[in-house]
């Protein structure tokens, strides 16, 4: 049982040894700052959805109202009506495994729909 003492001990000496070289001279754990951060009290964005404020460039937060609806030909015809002009660069509806190109534009309304066909999210991209 020494025998696994004395790595342990050495192991244990050369820590503290080398915590006491690190602490310079003059210096006291006093001269330290702990500084704990701490929670924002923003809420939290999820970037280029209808939570970010730089959605805005596509129309995404005024479509809001969209969110959980059920895709149809109707509720297209209303989201086009409704933010149109507001994406200049048009307006994707993206189901699941859709090929989409990865240019990412401002200007663009993606309309993000899931498997059950409901909508999900609006974002600019």
């Amino acid at each position: 049982m020494s025998i696994a003492v004395k790595p342990l001990a050495l192991a244990l000496a050369s820590c503290l040894a080398l915590a006491a070289c690190n602490q310079q001279a003059g210096e006291s754990e006093d001269d330290f700052e702990i500084v704990v951060p701490t929670a924002s009290p923003t809420p939290a964005v999820e970037p280029g959805t209808v939570t970010d404020p730089a959605a805005s460039t596509c129309g995404a937060p005024d479509g809001a109202e969209f969110v959980g609806q059920t895709d149809t030909p109707e509720v297209r015809d209303r989201i086009t009506a409704a933010l149109g002009e507001k994406a200049p660069a048009g307006i994707r509806f993206v189901t699941p495994n859709d090929v989409v190109t990865m240019d990412n534009r401002a200007d663009r309304l993606n309309v993000m729909i899931d498997t059950t066909g409901v909508i999900r999210d609006l974002r600019c991209g």
